[in-house]
């Protein structure tokens, strides 16, 4: 195979967090970057890195967005329709830029709109955003799995 096929290849099949080979150290010690992209941690409140990863995707009060080639944090608040104000989670974080979310867990409507938007998902994060990003660097976290313990998680 060409090298310029296994190329294109690559950046149709890889995941995000693969896609990119520079890798940069980051100002905030989170590891280093497998190209540059805004990753979205729900959190507990507006912290920042050092907050803790929300319990819930839609319900989180903020959204912790990091930027992994500049280290710039925003704090982005949860202004959807399950936070009394409008629209959906996804559509929010897709007008921000986010190309990843990284979170404890969601149902299985919010990955398929985050998928609709062009957003990977990966679940299992605990602890504060840094350590769920760093987590995700080293690829200890899952893919988009759904959680199972009922309410409107199974939606």
């Amino acid at each position: 195979m060409a090298l310029g096929l296994l190329s294109l290849r690559l950046r149709l099949v890889a995941p995000l967090w693969l896609r990119g080979l520079r890798s940069p150290a980051l100002p905030t010690g989170l590891g280093l970057v497998m190209g540059a992209m805004r990753v979205c941690v729900p959190s507990a409140g507006p912290g920042g890195l050092d907050d803790l990863v929300g319990e819930h995707f839609g319900r989180s009060p903020t959204y912790t967005i990091y930027d992994t080639e500049t280290g710039a944090v925003e704090i982005l608040p949860n202004t959807s329709e399950h936070m009394g104000g409008a629209g959906l989670p996804a559509e929010l974080l897709a007008q921000a830029g986010v190309e990843v979310v990284i979170c404890a867990g969601l149902g299985r409507r919010a990955i398929g709109l985050l998928s609709q938007n062009g957003i990977e998902v990966c679940t299992g994060a605990t602890g504060t955003v840094r350590e769920a990003i760093r987590a995700w660097r080293e690829g200890r976290l899952g893919g988009a799995a759904p959680c199972h313990h009922g309410g409107s998680c199974d939606r």
